[in-house]
């Protein structure tokens, strides 16, 4: 079976330079073969597989001498995600639904690219990329298996992932004998069959005011026109948006994820071993862990905070005394 595993990169300003040129060419490839494709049936009635884009390809390198900076099959990926696009479209219209003819992809509309076959490896704390380099990257755990294909994938916000699918041996769970139902609703996150219940922490309605905020400051910025790329004023503002949607995704996935790791638990589904209080946790809008940055501590109130456990609340320090501020206001000056 197919496993996957997903990298955070921290390319260099060059790398990521060099990354965003190949999503760039990447997109003019495909708004190419998708107007040839179009042109073809418009004018002529004729049609254009796969297989003849793919060995036009070459011949293009010759008319656009950037082409050349991207790997061979990364471009090859384009010519497949266009044929998918029609396959998908023609599949709709034989079924009679709303068909959703392919569309060109505009500027930031096309934000990745694969390696099929090869061009990538893991070489320790580094993903290597053909056309690009060594790129920096939390391998937060180890590649299983073997790796078949990898894809580079910029978020919204400026953020790259790099995604790699492994071929794994199908390891069956132990067997057991203990079961358990899930109810999902909307009052409540999950209600098992025991009776236990998952409180839902709604993490949209958290962030609902800084959105609300964040987006009447993007409509402030006029629209630009058609054809012409948007102001860098507007471009920022639509970057924090699009941050906070992202945190609102990680946080709902990151919440799915520790519940569903509960929930598949020996412990979590056995009610018998474990009391409800353990079993489960009802996780709600906790502040972040009280933590010292890193520097040096030489205060009595700095050491007193070092020694706090991580979780805590920070101690309360003492205010200085007003005549020794006002002293050392009357030094500086």
């Amino acid at each position: 079976m197919l496993k996957t595993f997903r990298y955070r990169l921290y390319p260099t300003s060059a790398q990521a330079t060099a990354m965003q040129h190949t999503l760039n060419e990447c997109r003019w490839l495909y708004n190419h073969l998708l107007e040839e494709r179009k042109t073809a049936w418009d004018a002529r009635g004729e049609t254009v597989g796969y297989y003849d884009q793919n060995g036009a390809i070459p011949p293009l390198k010759a008319e656009r001498v950037t082409l050349k900076d991207v790997h061979s099959q990364v471009l090859q990926d384009v010519a497949v995600r266009l044929d998918l696009a029609f396959k998908a479209f023609f599949r709709r219209v034989k079924a009679g639904q709303e068909p959703g003819y392919p569309r060109f992809r505009g500027w930031g509309h096309y934000d990745s690219f694969c390696y099929p076959q090869k061009g990538y490896r893991l070489d320790g704390a580094r993903v290597f990329l053909s056309k690009i380099g060594h790129v920096r990257a939390v391998i937060h755990r180890p590649l299983e298996g073997k790796a078949k294909t990898c894809c580079v994938r910029r978020t919204a916000t400026g953020t790259w992932f790099a995604t790699f699918a492994c071929e794994v041996e199908d390891a069956p769970l132990p067997a057991t004998d203990s079961a358990i139902g899930i109810d999902v609703g909307l009052a409540s996150f999950a209600t098992m069959s025991d009776g236990l219940e998952i409180a839902n922490p709604r993490f949209f309605r958290r962030d609902e005011q800084a959105l609300a905020t964040a987006q009447r400051r993007l409509s402030t910025e006029p629209r630009p026109e058609t054809g012409q790329r948007a102001t860098p004023e507007r471009r920022r503002r639509r970057r924090v948006v699009a941050r906070i949607h992202e945190r609102i995704a990680n946080r709902r996935k990151d919440f799915a994820h520790q519940q569903s790791r509960r929930s598949s638990t020996p412990t979590a589904s056995s009610p018998s071993k474990t009391s409800p209080s353990t079993a489960w946790s009802t996780i709600t809008a906790s502040p972040r862990p009280f933590r010292t940055p890193p520097g040096p501590c030489s205060s009595p109130a700095c050491r007193t905070r070092l020694q706090a456990p991580v979780g805590s609340s920070p101690p309360s320090i003492p205010p200085i005394p007003r005549k020794r501020v006002r002293a050392a206001a009357i030094a500086r000056n």
